[in-house]
């Protein structure tokens, strides 16, 4: 699987409205594997140029929203780096492993500032998966996919580092970390200006004309080379709660 920053936010974007429409009330979205057959087939599509995916026409496919959660969770668990970088690893656990503990709100307003300090790609990507599983465990009474459920499953694709991979006992404050973003993801939405050069989420990517600054959106318009399209701009909002 290649995976680059165009894959990982075409396939966010595309796969996660399936996701919201399709698997809100479906038990286990996250947790069932879909078919490896399947799951092949819709990998080859996201990883077919020019269009990577964009032009997927979901009702004249079999895929299972197992099939599309899981695509999503490989990706983003196969990426060489974290959606949150080796380089802020610990500064995002520090703020759960404080003595004694921050308050709800002083937690908050010190991953606000964490998330700013982030490159714009990687802000992007955060805040879209955190919405997206925000979404699921608002549902939790239908598909079993509570906070801390989602925050088990995705904690390797949003916060690990190779040091503590081998020590399970260090992935339980990385685990609650994830789960407070995620259950606090409402606070989370901040201003984030478009990348203007390749802030790479997943290393380094090899030089291309097109490689990394094409995102494409839902809407069916041409993305234009040298910008990005968000999928969902009136959710982007500057550091407050939303009404």
């Amino acid at each position: 699987m290649h995976t680059s920053l165009m894959h990982i936010v075409s396939l966010g974007l595309l796969s996660g409205l399936y996701l919201k429409e399709n698997g809100t009330e479906i038990e286990g979205t996250f947790r069932v594997s879909g078919s490896n057959k399947r799951m092949r087939e819709l990998q080859a599509l996201f990883d077919t140029p020019p269009r990577y995916g964009k032009d997927l026409e979901w009702n004249k496919k079999q895929f299972t929203t197992h099939d599309v959660a899981s695509v999503f969770r490989r990706y983003l668990t196969q990426m060489p780096e974290p959606i949150i970088p080796h380089d802020r690893y610990h500064d995002f656990r520090d703020v759960m492993a404080r003595t004694p503990p921050l308050s709800e709100a002083d937690a908050i307003q010190a991953y606000k500032r964490l998330i700013q300090t982030l490159p714009p790609a990687n802000q992007y990507l955060l805040l879209y998966v955190l919405d997206l599983l925000s979404v699921f465990a608002r549902k939790a009474d239908k598909n079993l996919m509570t906070a801390q459920n989602l925050a088990t499953i995705f904690r390797p694709g949003v916060i690990n580092h190779p040091t503590h991979e081998m020590s399970p006992s260090e992935h339980r404050l990385s685990q609650e970390v994830l789960e407070f973003l995620i259950a606090q993801q409402d606070w989370f939405m901040l201003d984030v200006p478009p990348p203007q050069r390749r802030d790479s989420i997943v290393g380094s990517l090899q030089p291309s004309a097109q490689d990394v600054l094409i995102v494409p959106t839902e809407k069916g318009d041409d993305p234009t080379e040298g910008t990005w399209k968000m999928v969902e701009p009136t959710k982007v909002r500057t550091g407050g709660h939303r009404a």
